[in-house]
């Protein structure tokens, strides 16, 4: 089922009852005899031998289950289903529909004083879709451990509170002949894709498609979950066609590729472990001088942390303003590396081989210019 964000996934505790038996079991004999002298004696019968058998070890007891905490008796309960109706009183019977209905409710509850035990708030299974968040404050909140407000999932069901809207799998087409985005499609994927009218189904709002990376602050456009994994855009050939291996950057040698000055490409071999992953420096010196490639994390200055690959000729694990020439990679893994500006570094290296097959994309064969390119590869025309 297609969804239109990740969902989040509560899951409620189960109550267990504890079992306990005793198996009693007792086990009684008697006997006796004698003789009477006026009578023949009575021969005393033979007993059999003995036949060895295997003894039968005991069987282990039984640990009983650990009992678990009972769910409290509240105050005031109201329950909330995906089926439910916001007119409804909030009972299990008649529970309400959402969320603001019994925030509403329990917030008045509050404010008419709070029960002894306080409230509870049954959410009872299904998908319940979020199109704004559900605020809660202090007016929502109870006065003590004793006496406080608890959301919970209904005890043996599962709820989903899910950030986006559901498209049903009936409200998506083929794409015919007829559609003006089939002269696009490649003869092979043609009867193969699908489309949807997101208005149709209640989406109208589809953010604003920006340039997103690092050092930009735009925000997240839509996106479309299948099965809860996100879908990439629409490519051909698929995302997975051709995958250009990557280089190991935990591993003992990494290659890099191009025509640089100096001349600092070829292989780099594993001398330390900085940030986490390896640091490399290169197999022989360039006009005597040796080059390094390691990986800095830092603060952005925007609360959160960036990566940097070096190309330099320093092996410390910090920030190198003044080693020349260098380049430099702002990535997690290197692909190419930017030549940085009046260091005499010429060229761009790259850990990316120029002979892989990416998606049907090799490298580009001409250069590029303002209204075409042409490149070499498997992808159709």
């Amino acid at each position: 089922m297609p969804i239109l964000s990740p969902s989040l996934i509560l899951r409620s505790p189960t109550v267990r009852s504890l079992i306990a038996a005793t198996l009693l079991c007792g086990l009684c004999a008697c006997g006796g005899g004698g003789s009477n002298s006026g009578q023949a004696p009575v021969p005393t019968p033979t007993t059999p031998p003995t036949i060895p058998t295997t003894p039968v070890p005991p069987t282990p007891p039984t640990p009983p289950t650990p009992p678990t905490t009972p769910v409290r008796a509240y105050g005031a309960e109201f329950t909330v289903s995906p089926t439910g109706n916001d007119s409804n009183p909030g009972t299990p019977d008649k529970p309400f529909q959402s969320l603001e209905k019994a925030k509403a409710t329990v917030r008045a509850r509050i404010a008419a004083g709070m029960p002894a035990g306080g409230i509870v708030v049954w959410l009872r299974g299904g998908i319940y879709e979020r199109t704004t968040s559900l605020d809660l404050g202090a007016s929502d909140s109870g006065t003590s451990a004793e006496n406080s407000v608890d959301w919970r999932g209904y005890p043996g069901e599962e709820v989903r509170l899910v950030g986006g809207r559901r498209l049903p799998a009936s409200a998506f087409s083929t794409v015919t002949s007829a559609s003006p985005i089939s002269g696009r499609l490649d003869a092979a994927a043609r009867g193969q894709v699908r489309q949807i009218d997101l208005k149709s189904q209640g989406v109208s709002d589809f953010g604003t498609l920006a340039v997103h990376g690092w050092g930009t602050d735009a925000p997240s456009v839509p996106e479309v979950f299948v099965d809860a994994q996100p879908m990439w855009v629409a490519c051909w050939p698929d995302v997975d066609a051709h995958f250009m291996p990557e280089q190991d950057i935990t591993g003992n040698q990494l290659t890099l590729y191009g025509t640089t000055t100096p001349a600092v490409t070829g292989t780099y071999t594993k001398y330390a472990e900085h940030d986490g992953v390896s640091a490399f420096k290169r197999d022989g010196l360039v006009d005597g001088q040796q080059y390094y490639l390691r990986r800095l994390s830092y603060d952005n200055g925007k609360g959160g942390m960036g990566i940097i690959w070096f190309l330099t000729q320093s092996s410390k694990s910090e920030w190198d303003n003044t080693t020349t020439p260098k380049w430099r990679c702002w990535q997690s893994k290197p692909t190419s590396f930017i030549p940085v500006g009046g260091t005499g570094a010429v060229g761009t290296p790259s850990a990316l081989d120029p002979a892989r097959i990416n998606r049907g994309y090799a490298r580009t064969a001409d250069p590029i210019t303002t209204t075409s390119f042409s490149y070499a590869g498997d992808r159709p025309a």
